[in-house]
């Protein structure tokens, strides 16, 4: 049981790590609220 709890704690880490690098990547988010401004900018 041991060997399981540290495989599935390992396979937790990494799938978060896939999750964080994925949806809160700060360049990322970064062109996301540039491109937000530019489209509200351009609606004036």
């Amino acid at each position: 049981m041991p060997v399981f709890t540290a495989i599935l704690r390992h396979e937790l880490g990494r799938r978060g790590r896939v999750y964080v690098e994925k949806y809160h990547d700060a360049m990322k988010l970064a062109h996301q609220l540039k491109a937000i401004y530019e489209e509200l900018l351009a609606k004036k």
